[in-house]
Protein backbone atom coordinates (compact mmCIF):
# COMPACT_ATOMS: atom_id res chain seq x y z
CA UNK A 1 0.00 0.00 0.00
CA UNK A 2 1.17 3.39 -1.21
CA UNK A 3 0.99 5.81 2.08
CA UNK A 4 0.31 9.42 1.92
CA UNK A 5 -0.96 11.29 5.13
CA UNK A 6 -3.49 13.30 4.64
CA UNK A 7 -4.51 16.66 6.93
CA UNK A 8 -6.91 14.62 8.75
CA UNK A 9 -4.41 12.91 10.46
CA UNK A 10 -3.24 16.22 11.64
CA UNK A 11 -6.48 17.63 12.12
CA UNK A 12 -7.95 14.27 14.25
CA UNK A 13 -4.87 14.61 16.38
CA UNK A 14 -5.68 14.14 20.18
CA UNK A 15 -3.71 16.60 20.96
CA UNK A 16 -5.20 19.22 18.91
CA UNK A 17 -8.29 19.95 20.57
CA UNK A 18 -6.46 19.87 24.11
CA UNK A 19 -4.36 22.67 23.91
CA UNK A 20 -4.86 26.39 24.97
CA UNK A 21 -6.46 29.29 22.41
CA UNK A 22 -4.38 32.12 24.20
CA UNK A 23 -0.08 32.85 24.54
CA UNK A 24 0.56 30.54 21.76
CA UNK A 25 0.26 32.91 19.00
CA UNK A 26 3.12 34.01 16.12
CA UNK A 27 3.11 36.84 13.74
CA UNK A 28 2.68 37.59 10.44
CA UNK A 29 3.16 41.03 8.34
CA UNK A 30 0.95 42.19 5.73
CA UNK A 31 3.79 41.77 2.97
CA UNK A 32 7.31 41.16 2.77
CA UNK A 33 10.00 42.25 0.13
CA UNK A 34 12.88 40.60 -1.32
CA UNK A 35 16.29 42.31 -0.36
CA UNK A 36 17.67 44.67 -3.30
CA UNK A 37 20.03 42.81 -5.13
CA UNK A 38 19.01 39.11 -4.29
CA UNK A 39 19.31 37.32 -7.56
CA UNK A 40 19.46 33.82 -6.31
CA UNK A 41 18.09 31.88 -3.69
CA UNK A 42 21.08 31.12 -1.87
CA UNK A 43 21.35 34.89 -1.37
CA UNK A 44 18.00 36.22 -0.87
CA UNK A 45 16.23 37.58 1.86
CA UNK A 46 12.54 38.46 2.98
CA UNK A 47 12.04 41.15 5.05
CA UNK A 48 9.05 42.65 6.44
CA UNK A 49 7.21 45.62 4.84
CA UNK A 50 6.08 47.51 7.28
CA UNK A 51 7.83 48.45 10.31
CA UNK A 52 6.01 46.04 13.85
CA UNK A 53 6.65 49.93 15.90
CA UNK A 54 5.63 52.34 13.28
CA UNK A 55 2.48 50.51 11.46
CA UNK A 56 0.97 47.99 13.81
CA UNK A 57 -2.20 47.69 11.83
CA UNK A 58 -0.21 46.06 9.56
CA UNK A 59 0.88 42.92 11.28
CA UNK A 60 -1.67 40.48 13.01
CA UNK A 61 -1.18 37.38 15.36
CA UNK A 62 -2.28 33.72 14.81
CA UNK A 63 -2.33 30.50 16.67
CA UNK A 64 -0.61 27.66 14.57
CA UNK A 65 -1.39 25.41 16.52
CA UNK A 66 -5.67 25.78 16.34
CA UNK A 67 -5.90 27.83 13.19
CA UNK A 68 -3.20 25.36 10.99
CA UNK A 69 -2.44 22.04 13.35
CA UNK A 70 -1.20 20.56 9.45
CA UNK A 71 0.98 23.16 8.88
CA UNK A 72 3.80 20.73 9.08
CA UNK A 73 2.28 18.96 6.01
CA UNK A 74 1.60 22.28 4.13
CA UNK A 75 5.51 23.21 4.46
CA UNK A 76 6.54 19.53 3.98
CA UNK A 77 4.56 19.55 0.56
CA UNK A 78 6.22 23.02 -0.58
CA UNK A 79 8.59 21.03 -1.89
CA UNK A 80 6.29 19.62 -5.15
CA UNK A 81 6.22 22.90 -6.03
CA UNK A 82 10.20 23.31 -7.18
CA UNK A 83 12.29 26.38 -5.11
CA UNK A 84 11.22 29.51 -5.84
CA UNK A 85 11.65 33.04 -4.10
CA UNK A 86 7.79 33.55 -5.01
CA UNK A 87 6.79 30.40 -3.00
CA UNK A 88 8.71 31.49 -0.14
CA UNK A 89 7.22 34.63 -0.16
CA UNK A 90 4.16 33.56 -0.20
CA UNK A 91 3.87 31.72 2.42
CA UNK A 92 5.51 34.38 5.08
CA UNK A 93 2.55 36.46 3.17
CA UNK A 94 0.54 33.64 4.85
CA UNK A 95 2.22 32.24 7.64
CA UNK A 96 5.31 34.36 8.44
CA UNK A 97 8.47 33.73 8.65
CA UNK A 98 10.29 30.67 10.07
CA UNK A 99 11.85 32.47 13.33
CA UNK A 100 15.31 32.78 12.90
CA UNK A 101 17.40 35.18 14.55
CA UNK A 102 20.61 36.48 15.21
CA UNK A 103 20.37 34.45 18.91
CA UNK A 104 18.22 31.81 17.86
CA UNK A 105 19.30 30.41 14.48
CA UNK A 106 19.92 26.60 12.83
CA UNK A 107 23.21 27.34 11.99
CA UNK A 108 23.46 24.55 8.97
CA UNK A 109 26.44 24.96 7.76
CA UNK A 110 29.05 25.62 10.85
CA UNK A 111 28.05 22.70 12.76
CA UNK A 112 28.03 18.64 10.58
CA UNK A 113 24.87 17.80 13.19
CA UNK A 114 22.32 20.06 14.48
CA UNK A 115 23.20 22.05 17.79
CA UNK A 116 21.09 21.90 20.38
CA UNK A 117 19.26 25.27 22.07
CA UNK A 118 21.91 25.54 24.68
CA UNK A 119 24.57 25.34 22.22
CA UNK A 120 23.20 27.78 20.18
CA UNK A 121 22.64 30.24 23.41
CA UNK A 122 25.93 29.36 24.47
CA UNK A 123 28.02 30.45 20.83
CA UNK A 124 25.38 33.04 19.18
CA UNK A 125 28.00 34.28 17.14
CA UNK A 126 28.70 30.79 15.21
CA UNK A 127 25.70 32.16 13.31
CA UNK A 128 26.21 35.34 12.90
CA UNK A 129 25.42 35.15 9.21
CA UNK A 130 22.32 33.10 9.00
CA UNK A 131 19.06 35.94 9.00
CA UNK A 132 15.60 35.57 9.96
CA UNK A 133 13.69 35.25 6.33
CA UNK A 134 17.10 33.91 4.10
CA UNK A 135 15.16 32.24 1.89
CA UNK A 136 18.06 29.75 1.30
CA UNK A 137 17.44 28.50 4.66
CA UNK A 138 13.46 28.26 4.56
CA UNK A 139 14.33 26.00 1.28
CA UNK A 140 16.68 23.64 3.51
CA UNK A 141 13.92 23.81 5.77
CA UNK A 142 11.18 22.75 3.53
CA UNK A 143 13.39 19.56 2.06
CA UNK A 144 13.94 18.84 5.67
CA UNK A 145 10.91 18.30 6.53
CA UNK A 146 9.84 16.50 2.94
CA UNK A 147 12.58 13.77 3.83
CA UNK A 148 10.72 13.47 7.54
CA UNK A 149 7.43 13.09 6.13
CA UNK A 150 8.46 10.88 3.25
CA UNK A 151 10.24 8.63 5.98
CA UNK A 152 7.13 8.59 7.89
CA UNK A 153 4.87 7.79 5.35
CA UNK A 154 7.31 4.71 3.94
CA UNK A 155 7.68 3.33 7.78
CA UNK A 156 3.67 3.55 7.68
CA UNK A 157 3.29 0.87 4.43
CA UNK A 158 4.87 -1.63 6.64
CA UNK A 159 6.70 -2.42 3.10
CA UNK A 160 10.33 -2.90 3.37
CA UNK A 161 11.19 -2.77 -0.22
CA UNK A 162 8.52 0.38 -0.81
CA UNK A 163 10.30 1.95 2.02
CA UNK A 164 13.62 1.38 0.76
CA UNK A 165 12.61 2.88 -2.90
CA UNK A 166 11.11 5.73 -1.05
CA UNK A 167 14.42 6.54 0.86
CA UNK A 168 16.76 6.16 -1.35
CA UNK A 169 14.91 7.57 -4.61
CA UNK A 170 12.00 10.24 -3.65
CA UNK A 171 13.49 11.90 0.05
CA UNK A 172 15.22 14.80 -0.58
CA UNK A 173 16.36 14.75 3.51
CA UNK A 174 17.99 11.39 3.84
CA UNK A 175 19.04 12.36 7.61
CA UNK A 176 22.73 10.84 7.16
CA UNK A 177 24.36 13.58 9.26
CA UNK A 178 21.66 12.44 12.65
CA UNK A 179 24.53 8.97 12.37
CA UNK A 180 27.73 9.65 13.28
CA UNK A 181 29.14 6.72 10.85
CA UNK A 182 27.72 8.43 8.64
CA UNK A 183 28.07 11.72 9.13
CA UNK A 184 31.90 11.89 10.03
CA UNK A 185 32.45 10.98 5.97
CA UNK A 186 30.23 13.66 4.54
CA UNK A 187 31.81 17.20 3.87
CA UNK A 188 31.24 19.45 6.43
CA UNK A 189 30.09 22.97 4.48
CA UNK A 190 27.72 20.94 1.30
CA UNK A 191 26.19 18.41 0.21
CA UNK A 192 26.99 15.14 -1.26
CA UNK A 193 23.19 13.65 -1.43
CA UNK A 194 25.17 10.65 -3.90
CA UNK A 195 27.11 10.12 -1.82
CA UNK A 196 24.90 10.33 1.50
CA UNK A 197 22.83 7.84 -0.58
CA UNK A 198 25.50 5.49 -0.50
CA UNK A 199 26.46 5.82 3.03
CA UNK A 200 23.47 5.44 4.15
CA UNK A 201 22.40 2.39 2.07
CA UNK A 202 25.41 1.01 3.32
CA UNK A 203 24.13 1.82 7.37
CA UNK A 204 20.74 0.06 6.60
CA UNK A 205 22.39 -3.09 5.29
CA UNK A 206 25.64 -3.76 7.39
CA UNK A 207 23.92 -2.20 11.06
CA UNK A 208 19.70 -2.99 10.42
CA UNK A 209 19.89 -6.05 8.43
CA UNK A 210 18.54 -4.15 5.25
CA UNK A 211 15.73 -2.93 7.58
CA UNK A 212 14.53 0.07 5.78
CA UNK A 213 11.52 0.79 7.59
CA UNK A 214 13.22 0.40 11.65
CA UNK A 215 16.00 3.47 9.87
CA UNK A 216 12.92 5.18 8.11
CA UNK A 217 10.42 5.61 11.78
CA UNK A 218 14.15 5.59 13.72
CA UNK A 219 15.65 8.52 11.72
CA UNK A 220 11.91 10.70 11.15
CA UNK A 221 11.48 10.41 14.89
CA UNK A 222 14.84 11.40 15.79
CA UNK A 223 14.72 14.24 13.76
CA UNK A 224 11.16 15.31 15.03
CA UNK A 225 12.15 15.10 18.36
CA UNK A 226 15.72 16.77 18.46
CA UNK A 227 13.97 20.02 16.69
CA UNK A 228 11.01 19.96 19.13
CA UNK A 229 13.23 19.59 21.81
CA UNK A 230 14.97 22.69 20.47
CA UNK A 231 12.25 25.16 20.11
CA UNK A 232 9.61 24.02 22.01
CA UNK A 233 9.01 24.30 25.95
CA UNK A 234 6.56 23.07 28.39
CA UNK A 235 4.21 25.51 30.37
CA UNK A 236 1.56 26.23 32.35
CA UNK A 237 -1.41 28.43 30.75
CA UNK A 238 -3.64 30.02 33.89
CA UNK A 239 -6.42 30.79 31.92
CA UNK A 240 -7.37 32.83 29.06
CA UNK A 241 -7.85 36.40 31.40
CA UNK A 242 -4.89 37.37 33.61
CA UNK A 243 -7.45 38.06 36.38
CA UNK A 244 -7.92 34.61 36.12
CA UNK A 245 -6.99 32.58 39.60
CA UNK A 246 -8.79 29.23 39.53
CA UNK A 247 -6.47 26.21 39.57
CA UNK A 248 -9.07 23.89 38.15
CA UNK A 249 -8.83 25.75 35.02
CA UNK A 250 -4.86 25.29 34.83
CA UNK A 251 -3.02 23.43 31.70
CA UNK A 252 -0.23 21.85 30.82
CA UNK A 253 0.21 22.78 27.35
CA UNK A 254 3.97 23.13 24.80
CA UNK A 255 5.09 26.57 23.77
CA UNK A 256 7.17 26.92 21.16
CA UNK A 257 9.99 29.89 20.47
CA UNK A 258 9.17 29.93 16.24
CA UNK A 259 6.96 29.04 13.98
CA UNK A 260 9.80 25.86 13.01
CA UNK A 261 8.77 24.90 16.50
CA UNK A 262 5.40 24.89 16.34
CA UNK A 263 5.19 22.89 12.83
CA UNK A 264 7.52 20.15 14.34
CA UNK A 265 5.31 19.64 17.61
CA UNK A 266 2.12 19.16 15.47
CA UNK A 267 4.37 16.66 13.76
CA UNK A 268 5.80 15.11 17.20
CA UNK A 269 2.00 14.48 18.55
CA UNK A 270 1.21 12.61 15.43
CA UNK A 271 4.12 10.40 15.55
CA UNK A 272 3.39 10.27 19.37
CA UNK A 273 -0.13 9.22 19.00
CA UNK A 274 0.92 5.98 16.83
CA UNK A 275 0.00 3.58 20.09
CA UNK A 276 -3.37 4.93 19.82
CA UNK A 277 -4.42 4.85 16.42
CA UNK A 278 -5.45 2.54 13.50
CA UNK A 279 -5.93 2.75 9.51
CA UNK A 280 -8.98 3.02 7.70
CA UNK A 281 -9.37 -0.45 5.83
CA UNK A 282 -10.11 1.74 2.63
CA UNK A 283 -7.34 4.56 2.13
CA UNK A 284 -4.81 3.36 4.41
CA UNK A 285 -5.46 6.98 6.73
CA UNK A 286 -4.67 7.41 10.20
CA UNK A 287 -7.41 7.79 12.47
CA UNK A 288 -7.43 8.30 15.98
CA UNK A 289 -8.77 6.03 18.81
CA UNK A 290 -8.20 8.98 21.20
CA UNK A 291 -10.57 11.17 22.22
CA UNK A 292 -10.64 14.64 20.05
CA UNK A 293 -10.45 16.33 23.42
CA UNK A 294 -11.05 15.89 26.98
CA UNK A 295 -14.26 14.93 28.09
CA UNK A 296 -15.31 14.10 24.48
CA UNK A 297 -16.68 10.63 23.69
CA UNK A 298 -13.62 8.04 22.60
CA UNK A 299 -13.71 6.76 19.24
CA UNK A 300 -14.93 3.23 19.15
CA UNK A 301 -11.44 0.88 18.65
CA UNK A 302 -13.58 -1.61 16.38
CA UNK A 303 -13.64 1.51 14.10
CA UNK A 304 -12.48 0.67 10.32
CA UNK A 305 -13.28 3.42 7.69
CA UNK A 306 -12.26 7.52 8.71
CA UNK A 307 -15.19 8.22 7.25
CA UNK A 308 -18.95 7.30 5.19
CA UNK A 309 -17.40 7.47 1.51
CA UNK A 310 -14.41 5.11 2.50
CA UNK A 311 -16.66 2.55 4.19
CA UNK A 312 -19.40 2.55 0.51
CA UNK A 313 -16.12 1.93 -1.73
CA UNK A 314 -14.43 -0.86 0.28
CA UNK A 315 -18.17 -2.32 0.60
CA UNK A 316 -19.00 -1.94 -3.36
CA UNK A 317 -14.98 -3.44 -4.23
CA UNK A 318 -14.84 -6.02 -1.81
CA UNK A 319 -18.51 -7.46 -1.55
CA UNK A 320 -20.80 -5.82 -4.26
CA UNK A 321 -18.44 -6.52 -7.21
CA UNK A 322 -17.84 -10.09 -5.86
CA UNK A 323 -21.85 -11.06 -5.93
CA UNK A 324 -21.92 -9.87 -8.97
CA UNK A 325 -19.51 -11.95 -10.48
CA UNK A 326 -20.62 -15.07 -8.23
CA UNK A 327 -17.41 -14.37 -5.81
CA UNK A 328 -17.78 -14.98 -1.80
CA UNK A 329 -17.79 -11.56 -0.83
CA UNK A 330 -14.91 -10.47 1.60
CA UNK A 331 -15.98 -10.03 5.62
Amino acid sequence: MRFRLSKGEFFENKHVRAIADEGLTWRVCQDYEVEPGSESIKDARLYPKYSRRKAKSKWREYNPLQVAPDLFLRFAKLHEKGHSIKVARDWARKYGLLGYTADNDLMHKENAIRPSWEQIKRAPKAGENVKDGAIGLFWEEVSRAAGVLTMYEAALTGDNEAAKKRLLEEAPFLGGRVWPPVAKQLPLFEEDHELETSLVASLIEEVLESNYLTYCLFTASFVVEGTMNDFCYPMLHLGSSPNEHDPTKVVDVWGFENLLGAMYLEMYWLIGSGTNTTRCDWCGRLISLGRPYPGAKKTPDHKRFCDKYCRQKWNYHYRVKPRRRGENPRD
